[in-house]
């Protein structure tokens, strides 16, 4: 009896302290799975994310990480485990700030084009014109189209699409420039 109350309160302990995917802001429409998002719902593996035309969200990822999703997007959250979590961006854009001490050691997005994969860092994908743009703030961003695999470091950035990827210049504009300001508050 008394293993099976300590195995019990370890198993409570764990599942108290750990922390949630919440919905931590949004502006304008947001939706999950088809219908009004609420701040602070809590979001799990298979949930779908759609945000519309001048709207956004953010996604607190166990406290330390986040994921901001911008204005018509859509995107799922395929994988979700206390290590490891998967987006699937079908269209649109997201910043992800992943850090290292979050317990994630696996965090990638998957557009039709790429897999971005990280294990700590701040980065941008955007999906244009059937093309996949990813643009690292900070760290190291490996990407791989299933043809080749580049990494992408500190402000620089790939054009991705199914048959080549190609280097290119960071596009400094107000998402990513707001995005690194509040990453640095």
């Amino acid at each position: 009896i008394a293993v099976v109350l300590i195995v019990l309160i370890v198993v409570i302990a764990l599942f108290l302290g750990r922390s949630k995917i919440v919905l931590a802001e949004m502006n304008g429409e947001v939706l999950v799975n088809g219908e009004p998002a609420k701040l602070g719902m809590v979001l799990d593996e298979g949930d779908k994310i759609v945000t519309a035309v001048g709207s956004s969200a953010e996604i607190s990822l166990y406290k330390e990480s986040v994921l901001r999703v911008g204005e018509n997007s859509e995107l799922d959250l395929s994988i979700v485990k206390s290590n490891e979590i998967g987006i699937n961006q079908l269209s649109g854009r997201t910043w992800s700030r992943i850090v290292k001490l979050s317990g994630i050691k696996n965090y990638f997005v998957k557009t039709p084009d790429a897999v971005a994969t990280v294990r700590g860092t701040a980065f941008d994908v955007k999906l244009i014109d059937g093309d996949t743009y990813i643009s690292s703030a900070d760290g190291v961003v490996e990407v791989d189209n299933g043809v080749e695999k580049m990494e992408v470091v500190r402000d620089s950035a790939i054009l991705a699409s199914q048959k080549r990827m190609m280097r290119t210049k960071v596009k400094v504009d107000s998402w990513r420039a707001g995005n690194v300001d509040r990453d640095r508050k």
